[in-house]
């Protein structure tokens, strides 16, 4: 039986990291693009959306809930999510990306921005494509 290298297990492809992967478990013809929760960019625009709160607050989980959500809504729309295709308001018509509509549509629908969340901190979502191989053997 051959060994698993750590790497194979563990290794994750820095560029969809750093630049975001698409994904498609939203809907018929939805795809976002989304970076990694722990991605450079990410993490730069999370610092600075705390950096207000810091010396009041000390840690995010004293920050008010509405604050809170407020800042992680930003932080999914300018840090997190990259680009989008096959959203469409209430009337039909498709809704381009920006980071301000972004952050419109993460406050209306919170649970899209849950969804977000999960998908950019799981690490499964970006390894490398030879983990997937093993994981299914």
């Amino acid at each position: 039986m051959a060994k698993t290298s750590i790497f194979d297990l563990y290794e994750t492809n820095q560029d969809a990291e750093e630049n975001g992967k698409w994904f498609e478990e939203f809907g018929p013809e939805i795809k976002i693009k989304i970076r990694r929760f722990t991605a450079a960019k990410s993490r730069k625009v999370r610092e600075a959306l705390f950096k207000p709160y810091l010396k009041q607050f000390k840690t995010f989980d004293k920050i008010p809930e509405d604050i809170a959500e407020e800042m992680t809504c930003r932080h999914l729309a300018d840090g997190v999510v990259t680009d989008w295709s096959g959203i469409f308001d209430r009337e039909g018509k498709e809704v381009p990306f920006s980071a301000d509509t972004a952050f419109d549509l993460f406050t209306k629908l919170p649970d899209l921005a849950k969804e977000v969340v999960l998908l950019s901190v799981n690490m499964d979502n970006y390894r490398n494509e030879k983990k997937e191989e093993i994981k299914g053997n």
